[in-house]
């Protein structure tokens, strides 16, 4: 296939295949991470939405009206906790979608991201994945550099570079193993 793909599209259509794929991958990371705190937090919000309409109800006695304000405010809290997750993971995708791109701008490939659980402070959230690249030795070493210069409060925490084999890299090519740590402030 890859001979197909070298003697029959450009490298600009090639090019473009690529940048189509990882529009389509960060998509459906993205939505992977996303979608099911969004459907928890409307749940949620419909449950005190439900126990707010019974609690303005009139035929409810005083005692049943200081239980549901109780169970009012244990839902508000569990959906503040939930947005901050949601904020979490959108930091989480936002970090994902610039560890790809910059990737993308060094002509390397990314070969696999693990996001490993996210491990929260007092203030601070500390995200950690483990990344694994193919491409020559001067473009992983600027993209190392990338990751290391505090953009995105990224810190490169460890690699390991080897030889890549398989039919998708050309003899020249390195595979290296990648583990960044990104952190997050939490607002309070």
């Amino acid at each position: 296939m890859n001979a197909w793909l070298q003697n029959n599209v450009t490298f600009s259509q090639q090019r473009l295949i690529l940048i189509c794929l990882s529009v389509v991958i960060t998509t459906a990371v993205a939505m992977y991470l996303l979608l099911p705190s969004y459907r928890a937090q409307q749940a949620v919000a419909q449950q005190a939405r439900n126990l707010e309409a019974q609690l303005n109800s009139t035929q409810i006695p005083a005692s049943e009206l200081v239980r549901l304000r109780e169970d009012i405010n244990a839902f508000n809290a569990s959906l503040q906790q939930q947005q901050l997750a949601a904020s979490g993971q959108e930091a989480e995708t936002e970090l994902l979608r610039h560890l790809h791109n910059t990737a993308l701008a060094q002509n390397l490939k990314l070969v696999r991201i693990k996001p490993a659980r996210a491990q929260a402070a007092e203030s601070v959230q500390e995200l950690r994945f483990e990344i694994e690249i193919v491409g020559d030795y001067v473009a992983t070493a600027q993209w190392l550099e990338t990751l290391d210069s505090g953009v995105n409060n990224t810190l490169l925490h460890s690699f390991e570079m080897g030889a890549a084999t398989g039919n998708n890299s050309s003899g020249n090519d390195i595979r290296t193993r990648v583990t960044v740590l990104a952190y997050q402030v939490m607002p309070s």
